[in-house]
């Protein structure tokens, strides 16, 4: 210090008497500090807030485990209402349901709505429609049905024969098919059946309907020869002078001498996308089994939600199927339904004309051309924008481009998440049938087949 300039001195001394304040100022804190931990020892906030925590924590597990038991009594409660739903329905229901099953081929069945305490016809797709809704031809096989369920109901042992008077009076050819179908399909379990009329045309729709099939079609003429000679009624396969002009159906070749690949062309297999459902994908992608394809499309099965229908009543011997053979086709259906919804996501709605027609984005000028274009992109809401923003549509604005962006946002056309790689949605379809792998029934080559043969016919 003896040697330090005066300046330096002075320095040092004002650093020193600066944190000389400092530590009276840190003193301060510290009682302050421990005056708080003295009062804090005395209350009881901590202990109160842990107590509280601990509580909503058991309260979130309780109900936790609500949720969980509602979840699976929700679950089991389907299955309950599903396999139960019609048991306590009058038996004339579930025979109508049968016969209705019958008659349509498994397109379609009886469903009791109790909610809306009113029936309901299901598509082979799993669409639920009121009787309103049904074409004419279907109505009118509702009701064979359920006027011969009612028949069968009331008789005892020996099979009664059904009188039809004039029931094609006011049905155009594709009704007209619909009663000669349903009613063929009665009369090959051993009931006769008699059709009157007095119209040469009807007459005709039963020969041209019925030529060539396995029914037994006998003409009586009641009211003497004149109306005979009318009519020219010609049995036996002839031609006869009047037709109802609907063409027969196409005789199927031997199926002995066809590969698969063949048989897509004579079925004409149409084609199958992600978007659409499970229930409608035909048989052909998921077996190569020819003369199954071949017994099953003669008897008019053809698609996924058929053949499940007709398993549901077990009655697959119709089409020649071992239950084996439908469990192998069942998981393979499980499989595609897994792939296509892991498919799905990321991709959002299609957007078709319809969706395009709500929005004011697209004016009556421009609907026509964004419709085509949809249609062109299989209704991608992204390729549509992208396609819009390099001016595929002459004169379409930039500022209309984004506000059907939004809109196509917020109603789920366009969605937030990416679509899954093609690995994942590989993964997903194995997971799914993982237990029918290891049991030997399906292997993974098999599922690669089918999802060859959609993604190849499909074009995804």
């Amino acid at each position: 210090m003896l040697s330090a300039k005066i300046d330096e001195l002075e320095r040092e001394k004002g650093d020193a008497s600066a944190l000389a304040e400092e530590e009276e100022e840190l003193s301060d804190q510290i009682s302050r500090i421990n005056q708080k931990i003295d009062d804090a020892k005395e209350e009881h906030d901590l202990e109160d807030a842990l107590a509280e925590r601990e509580s909503a924590r058991s309260e979130l597990e309780e109900r936790r485990q609500q949720d969980l038991q509602s979840m699976v009594g929700q679950a089991l409660s389907d299955v309950v209402h599903g396999r139960t739903r019609n048991q306590d329905l009058p038996a004339v229901f579930e025979r109508a349901d049968e016969r209705f099953r019958q008659i349509t081929t498994d397109r379609y069945h009886l469903n009791l709505a109790r909610e809306e305490e009113t029936f309901r016809v299901v598509t082979d797709d799993g669409r639920r429609l009121g009787l309103s809704q049904l074409s004419g031809g279907t109505k009118v096989q509702l009701l064979l049905a359920v006027r011969i369920a009612f028949v069968e109901r009331q008789e005892q042992g020996t099979k009664l024969p059904l009188v039809l008077d004039e029931t094609l009076a006011n049905s155009d050819d594709v009704k007209a098919q619909s009663v000669i179908e349903a009613v063929r399909t009665i009369c090959s379990e051993g009931r006769q059946v008699f059709y009157l009329t007095a119209q040469s045309d009807e007459v005709a729709k039963w020969q041209s309907l019925l030529r060539g099939t396995d029914t037994d079609l006998v003409l009586h003429e009641l009211s003497g020869e004149e109306a005979t000679a009318g009519w020219e009624l010609q049995q036996g396969g002839g031609d006869g002078a009047t037709s109802s002009g609907r063409p027969s159906r196409p005789a199927l070749p031997d199926p002995s001498g066809m590969t698969h690949a063949d048989l897509k062309e004579v079925l004409d297999v149409p084609r199958w996308g992600p978007r659409n459902s499970v229930q409608t994908l035909a048989l052909w992608y998921l077996t190569t089994d020819t003369a199954l394809l071949h017994q099953a499309a003669e008897t008019s099965y053809r698609t996924w939600g058929q053949l499940s229908s007709l398993a549901e009543r077990d009655a697959l011997p119709l089409i020649g199927l071992t239950e084996d053979e439908y469990q192998q086709m069942e998981a393979l259906s499980r499989a595609v339904a897994a792939w296509r919804d892991a498919w799905l996501i990321g991709r959002g709605e299609p957007v078709g004309r319809p969706a395009l027609e709500e929005t004011s984005a697209v004016s009556e000028n421009f609907i026509d051309r964004v419709a085509d274009l949809a249609e062109e992109v299989d209704g991608q809401a992204e390729r549509i924008l992208e396609e819009l923003r390099s001016g595929s549509v002459k004169r379409f604005r930039s500022g209309k481009i984004e506000d059907l962006r939004v809109y196509f946002r917020r109603e789920g056309y366009l969605s937030e998440r990416d679509p899954l790689a093609p690995t994942a949605c590989w993964r997903r379809a194995i997971a799914e049938v993982s237990e029918a792998i290891r049991e030997g029934l399906i292997s993974e080559d098999d599922v690669e087949s089918v999802l060859d043969r959609i993604l190849n016919r499909a074009g995804v």
